[in-house]
């Protein structure tokens, strides 16, 4: 009996051991049994090591995809920073135009017995010191105005124009200074998401009017169209980009395109998610 009871464990030992060996090269050849997996990890058998291979597609597709919008960036950059220079030229001169002119229409009011400089209005019914104060009846009968002598109208004009001209002026050289910012961002190689360059692209296309008249109408030569080195993957010396290494361009070399519709999980440059 008890020889009948070993000899039944030794053969159900050997059977399982023979159920083993099988099971374990089925899962080493990727065979599906419809059996749940017992010596593999499921992220080394065959299926988790595809599913990790078309991770790691999309991952550096995504990368591709990165460095590519950052390359036509830099290009937009490049094309915003000499529209906002001959733009800041402008604004410069419109500003030295309109101080010429307030400085030409204070040196020509008319002043009182301190020199404090006085301004009629046009009808010489009221009469204003430059700071708005405006003179008594009193005040102004004992100051005679020179013919032609700036009007109150004309020094407000011309002030007004100054200050509009210096807003300008400030809003174009901010904008620059927004420019700079970014294109330092890129050279710094700060990782930059979908969403990070979709906030950034915003920034730059909130530009002032001077800026953008200077784009649409930039005169001869003066606007650069992109060039074909922006359609392709870039070298970061050129371009600011997260460094293209010989691993990284060979992965993605050997690695098939997305397929239709198929849509990368956002990722940060060459900062792979973890398993």
């Amino acid at each position: 009996m008890k020889e009948d009871w070993e000899a039944a464990q030794g053969d159900e030992a050997r059977a399982r051991r023979v159920r083993d060996f099988n099971d374990l090269q089925d899962e080493n050849a990727g065979r599906d049994t419809g059996k749940q997996l017992r010596f593999t990890p499921p992220e080394s058998s065959p299926q988790g090591l595809a599913a990790r291979r078309d991770k790691d597609r999309l991952f550096w597709n995504a990368q591709a995809e990165l460095s590519l919008r950052i390359a036509r960036l830099r290009e937009r950059l490049d094309e915003l920073d000499r529209a906002a220079e001959r733009a800041l030229r402008r604004a410069d001169e419109r500003l030295r135009e309109t101080q010429e002119q307030l400085d030409r229409a204070r040196a020509n009011a008319a002043t009182d017995e301190h020199g404090n400089r006085v301004y009629f209005t046009r009808d010489g019914k009221r009469a204003f010191y430059e700071d708005g104060s405006e003179l008594t009846a009193q005040q102004r009968a004992a100051i005679h105005a020179h013919e032609g002598a700036t009007t109150w109208e004309e020094q407000t004009a011309a002030d007004a124009a100054r200050l509009a001209a210096r807003d300008k002026r400030d809003a174009v050289q901010d904008y620059r200074d927004r420019l700079s910012d970014a294109r330092q961002r890129i050279d710094d190689g700060e990782p930059l998401d979908e969403q990070a360059l979709d906030d950034l692209e915003a920034r730059l296309d909130a530009m002032p009017d001077e800026v953008r008249a200077e784009l649409e109408s930039p005169g001869p030569g003066a606007r650069r169209t992109v060039s074909a080195a922006a359609t392709s993957v870039p070298d970061s010396k050129h371009t600011g980009a997260p460094p293209l290494n010989a691993s990284f361009e060979a992965a993605i070399a050997a690695l098939p395109s997305s397929s239709p519709g198929e849509r990368a999980p956002p990722v940060h440059p060459l900062k792979p998610e973890g398993p």
